[in-house]
């Protein structure tokens, strides 16, 4: 059964190399609600899953999301000859990018996010985006409304 309100999952990319020309060994994505998706394997089963898995999903949240994971995921969509679309009519929600409009400043990462905001420190990056966004979801409701939160 699908609870009520956008599904929202978090996304994160575990690369080797630099830029476009990295290669993706892993795509994890945690639903806001609980739930973890792990795609492994080769670059184009886990781009094809992970496609077919963006059509449950209302709102991608990332951190750096639109300088880097849309970039290198749309780019090896499309070199492995598959569709994008199903990315793209994901609501992303690039949350790097809205902490620092929001406190008009610039963060090395989400930890850093976490610590401006008086968050206790969690393990990993996952852990600490989605502290963030829980932190700023009044902020996200009335600057966002498109995001139904």
């Amino acid at each position: 059964m699908r609870r009520i309100g956008p599904q929202i999952y978090f996304l994160e990319l575990k690369t080797a190399g630099e830029g476009l020309d990295a290669v993706l060994r892993e795509l994890r994505l945690v639903g806001e609600s609980g739930g973890e998706r792990v795609f492994r394997g080769d670059e184009k089963t886990i781009l094809r899953s992970f496609l077919k898995f963006c059509k449950d999903v209302d709102i991608l949240v990332t951190w750096s999301g639109e300088s880097f994971a849309l970039p290198l995921l749309t780019a090896k969509i499309i070199k492995k000859k598959l569709d994008p679309a199903p990315l793209y009519e994901t609501y992303h929600l690039d949350l790097k990018t809205f902490f620092e409009k929001i406190f008009s400043t610039s963060v090395s990462d989400v930890s850093q996010a976490a610590s401006i905001l008086g968050l206790r420190k969690r393990k990993g990056t996952m852990e600490n985006m989605r502290a963030v966004f829980i932190a700023l979801r009044s902020v996200l409701r009335v600057t966002r409304p498109e995001l139904a939160l």
